[in-house]
């Protein structure tokens, strides 16, 4: 009886190890999809547009120390990118960082085309 249990237990733990790998695996394979959805759909590098200046973002209101860094590392580097956004792209850049609809609620485009008007 006691072997039994012992079996059962066995048996029990192993099938709980198979589907806990199979939840991290897919978790995991989720994550990786996600992540090279927005790498593959990389949000305007814009035929190096920029050249090799950088703007500081943080002249667009709603772009702080924090969002300026994460639009940097997704290859966002000046104002005239984000003033040439599609819908697409608004999409993908809210994706990176993680604030739904605040390119669009901040106008973001809006202050990036002024800024630019601003310097002509």
């Amino acid at each position: 009886m006691l072997i039994n249990l012992i079996y059962i237990s066995i048996i029990l733990v192993s099938i709980v190890a198979v589907i806990a790998l199979f939840i991290k695996f897919r978790i995991i394979k989720d994550i990786d999809n996600c992540y090279s959805e927005v790498k593959s759909n990389h949000p305007l590098h814009i035929n190096n547009i920029c050249g090799d200046k950088r703007s500081d973002l943080q002249l667009i209101k709603g772009i702080g120390k924090i969002l300026e860094k994460r639009l940097n590392s997704n290859g966002i580097y000046c104002v005239k990118q984000i003033a040439k956004w599609s819908e697409d792209d608004i999409k993908r850049v809210n994706k990176i960082i993680s604030f739904p609809g605040r390119v669009e609620r901040e106008h973001w485009i809006e202050q990036a085309k002024a800024l630019i008007n601003k310097k002509s």
